[in-house]
């Protein structure tokens, strides 16, 4: 389909139809932005270009898409990749993106019909509107600077604007619809994806650290510890564990009192770890040695590891299978819009792909000959 300068445009509803259009190019930015870049040689693209027939394609109750349109397409195309691709495309990289414009048009025009079959037609007016809130976002010199990079007209990405909004509608109002997901298909995915609703056993602690600096000696770690065992008895003696954190702890979390927040296994060191989801809530610990020192650990809070009940869950499974419902719809509509078009594509065919490498044919066995006696 005709790629827009920004995917802002009805971007829901447009992708949605880009991912299900077995024929949809590669696609643009996200933005399309001038850019300072020197201008590809396309001398090769322009001699393929210029020797395309006057129509690209035949499709339908004798329809024709003119070859002019395609190569508008594949020149805004070029011209809005300039940037990322540093270089014109080859004359067999024109033929197969011209190839793939020429489909992707067909689906556009085919789906446009079936939209006005379904009494739903391009408003310009709703396209001004769009227009309107583009150039209230983005500002109009920036919309102009993205029309000149792409070789676009106002005139034509005013179109464009209000085709996708005529799509959005009939999206919204002919294949929406459609879309039915039963309790049992949301079931079936709670159990299949049930690890992704399951919360590991957690535990909220603070602790208190003496530091040992690398490469401390064992007088050092001596003195350490001993530190760490005083502020021990202190706690056990009544102490409150987070002035006394605030006061001692050589971790930058003595701000907070040592609080260190929730966390599940594997997020600490592992002597850490074991000691702090020993404690029950409330309960401290003795002198913890780890790689980084002394720790007195106080687990604040213990949570068992649990899992999210279905009924809890039901409300978030239910749009991703509506959408995922919407994709096959929508690709499902498109094919058929297609196979009943009997397509045809009047451009020349781009070369096969050089042949791989041939690899050397297999030598004799190196095993040695058995001996002879």
């Amino acid at each position: 389909m005709r790629h827009f300068l920004y995917a802002s445009v009805a971007a829901c509803t447009l992708a949605s139809v880009q991912a299900a259009d077995p024929a949809a190019p590669p696609q643009l930015p996200k933005t399309a932005t001038a850019v300072s870049v020197a201008a590809p040689d396309t001398t090769a693209m322009d001699a393929v270009l210029a020797k395309f027939p006057a129509v690209a394609a035949t499709y339908g109750d004798k329809q024709t898409l003119p070859s002019a349109e395609v190569v508008k397409a594949v020149r805004s195309f070029v011209a809005a990749r300039a940037q990322q691709m540093g270089r014109a495309p080859t004359a067999a990289e024109t033929l197969m993106l011209a190839r793939q414009m020429t489909e992707s048009l067909v689906t556009k025009n085919l789906i446009m019909k079936q939209v006005e079959a379904d009494g739903i037609k391009s408003d310009l007016a709703e396209g001004q509107k769009k227009l309107d809130e583009l150039e209230a976002q983005n500002g109009k010199e920036q919309i102009e600077k993205g029309l000149q990079a792409q070789g676009m007209t106002r005139d034509e990405l005013l179109k464009e604007l209000a085709f996708s909004m005529a799509i959005d509608k009939w999206v919204s109002t002919k294949i929406k619809p459609q879309v039915k997901v039963s309790d049992e298909a949301v079931a079936k995915l709670y159990q299949e994806r049930i690890a992704d609703f399951q919360k590991p056993e957690q535990v909220r602690a603070s602790h208190i650290l003496v530091k040992i600096d690398a490469g401390a000696d064992a007088a050092a770690k001596a003195a350490a510890k001993a530190k760490a065992e005083g502020i021990l008895k202190q706690i056990q003696g009544g102490a409150d564990f987070a002035a006394l954190a605030k006061e001692k702890s050589d971790c930058p979390s003595k701000k907070d009192g040592g609080d260190l927040g929730a966390f599940a296994r594997g997020a600490m060191v592992p002597e850490f770890e074991e000691a702090a989801f020993k404690l029950k809530a409330g309960e401290v610990s003795g002198v913890v040695e780890t790689k980084y020192g002394y720790h007195i650990i106080k687990t604040v809070e213990h949570t068992p590891a649990e899992t999210a009940s279905l009924d809890s869950v039901k409300d978030k499974i239910r749009p991703a299978l509506e959408q995922q419902e919407m994709q096959s719809l929508l690709k499902s509509t498109i094919t058929k819009l297609r196979e009943a078009a009997n397509i045809k594509i009047l451009l020349p065919e781009p070369p096969p792909p050089p042949a791989p490498a041939a690899k050397p044919a297999a030598g004799p066995a190196l095993t040695p000959a058995p001996a002879t006696k």
